[in-house]
């Protein structure tokens, strides 16, 4: 573990918390967050791996 890393989750902590410290990578934004074109693109890609999955059923 480096020193720079500790100092820095000890800052946070001090600073805001045990929320601070928590992962947020990978968390997937909530449909409210997102814009128009965002929820079209994930749409797309809902109903992309829908064909797919029916495609391979055949």
């Amino acid at each position: 573990m480096f020193l720079p890393a500790i100092y820095s989750w000890t800052q946070k902590y001090l600073a805001d918390g045990e929320a601070r410290l928590t992962d947020k990578r990978g968390r997937r934004k909530q449909p409210e967050e997102l814009s128009e074109l965002d929820l079209a693109n994930r749409r797309i890609k809902e109903l992309e791996r829908k064909l797919k999955e029916e495609q391979a059923k055949k």
